[in-house]
């Protein structure tokens, strides 16, 4: 909206006068404020730039989904699991993950050696290792170190996805679930233990319907329609939760909750679900306490985790040999390995509380309200992306460091541009009159960025002579004159 200012010395302490345009209009926002047409205005700003806004940590890599939508990995890349067209190369800092043209990304996961995400295409994509056809792309063995196309069964796309062991769950838009890669243990839940590199749909023969998936080491979790949790896969340490310590080919249902549950996690050898009862349950491998419950021995069925007091769980993750959760406070807690037997609450930032986390085999991702990421634990390939590459028992934020490179006011670059971490600082170019789009330019993640505020910077004559009093009005349909204060404001409006 184009507006413009002027002073005057008037006697009057409010007054509102529309001119052409028959209404009384609200001043309108400001943004990069305005200048005179011959340029020289000196305009500063600040680009928050993008924010991570989900994140998966996978063996030594790590995922996370962008504000822009784009998604962004770092660590680990000796299979091409970060998705950026190399192998072996890899990055103690956020880098691209290269998608399709055109292809926004709504869903990611980060499994041990590969990646999966959602497109906006409707799509669903899958890279990295593909030893036992876990990229679901009708063929096992090259690994693939660009996003490729999972084939779909006919008529059905993925709503939710889930990398494990080098083998990969969805729900399907049908309501079922499905997978396919590694199944030496029967984590497919197909009834047999032969690998599949495409998506198969779980048993029974009609399907398992179900509304959300998680796929650990070598086991498989679900919570289904009806709000029960089913398992299927290995089962040496309890994992499947049935009572039985004995492995399934196809989904046998989880005992022991006095709830429905809502969510699920599938870690090593360990299992976590947050409850409609309030609690959370977990149960399978405990040598290292990630069970929770203040013991380290092993349990067949759900066992209730000690919750803080006054504290439930919102959202829980499993790592290896460790357990994560979002309480209801905001904080982050953690439990297992290199931690207690039951949840401490994780030292963050002043003031930050985290809205999702996700462990991995030995470091740990969280979401800050801040518009920062942070990591903590191993970092020998860079899992944590603060560029150091040094472990950490504290929490480091992911670098997300971004620096201008140009400011354009309607396509035309300004000049003397100084900058630093996002806020900087131009002089704006000689324009004709009117109100003209700013864009800010930025490289954040390895790549380009723009950020465009529309209608950003107002462009109008010089006043009359100097000395004189009488308000300039610029040529156009409307004029709004507001007297405020002894200052007399004029603003034209677009029609």
């Amino acid at each position: 909206m184009f507006s413009f200012r002027v002073a005057a010395v008037v006697a009057v302490s409010a007054l509102f006068v529309a001119v052409g345009g028959g209404a009384v209009l609200a001043a309108p926002p400001e943004t990069f404020g305005s200048g005179p047409t011959g340029g020289g205005t000196t305009v500063t700003g600040t680009v928050t730039g993008i924010t991570l806004t989900e994140v998966s940590a996978g063996t030594n890599f790590s995922l996370a989904l962008g504000s822009d939508s784009n998604a962004y990995s770092w660590g680990s890349n000796a299979a091409g699991q970060l998705g950026n067209d190399s192998v072996v190369t890899s990055s103690n800092v956020p880098v691209p993950v290269l998608a399709p043209a055109g292809v926004m990304f709504t869903q990611i996961s980060a499994g041990y050696d590969h990646s999966l995400a959602i497109g906006s295409d409707g799509k669903t994509y899958a890279w990295g290792d593909n030893t036992s056809g876990g990229l679901g792309i009708g063929t096992s063995g090259p690994a693939s170190p660009l996003p490729t196309e999972v084939e779909l069964p006919s008529g059905v796309t993925f709503t939710q996805v889930s990398a494990g062991q080098d083998f990969s769950l969805a729900v399907g838009s049908d309501g079922n679930a499905y997978a396919w890669g590694e199944n030496s243990y029967g984590q497919l839940g197909v009834d047999t233990v032969v690998d599949s590199s495409l998506p198969v749909l779980v048993s029974p023969a009609g399907g398992l319907a179900v509304v959300d998936v998680s796929a650990g080491g070598n086991h498989s979790l679900a919570v289904g329609a009806d709000g029960f949790a089913y398992a299927w896969g290995s089962n040496g340490a309890g994992q499947l939760g049935d009572g039985t310590g004995t492995g399934s080919r196809v989904p046998v249902q989880v005992t022991g909750a006095s709830g429905l549950l809502t969510q699920v996690s599938a870690g090593g050898n360990h299992s976590l679900a947050v409850g409609s009862d309030g609690k959370t349950y977990a149960w399978g491998d405990n040598a290292f306490g990630q069970l929770g419950n203040g013991t380290v021995a092993n349990s067949l069925v759900p066992t209730a985790v000690s919750l803080p007091t006054g504290v439930t769980f919102t959202e829980v993750s499993s790592g290896q040999h460790h357990s994560l959760a979002v309480g209801s406070d905001g904080n982050a807690y953690v439990w297992g390995y290199d931690s207690e037997t039951t949840p401490e609450k994780v030292i963050s930032p002043a003031d930050v509380v985290f809205s999702q986390l996700s462990g991995g085999i030995a470091h740990s991702l969280a979401v800050g309200s801040d518009g920062n990421t942070y990591g903590w634990g191993y970092n020998l390939t860079g899992e944590l992306g603060d560029g150091s590459g040094t472990s950490s028992t504290e929490l480091v934020a992911v670098d997300r460091s971004m620096s201008v490179t140009g400011v354009t006011f309607d396509g035309v670059a300004g000049t003397g541009l100084t900058e630093s971490t996002g806020s900087w600082t131009i002089v704006a170019p000689a324009h004709e009159a009117g109100v003209v789009d700013v864009v800010v330019f930025y490289t954040q993640f390895g790549d380009s960025h723009s950020r465009t505020t529309v209608d950003g910077f107002t462009y109008a004559d010089m006043l009359p002579a100097t000395g004189s009093s009488t308000p300039f009005i610029a040529a156009g349909s409307a004029l709004l004159l507001i007297v405020a204060g002894g200052v007399l404001l004029g603003r034209r409006v677009r029609a």
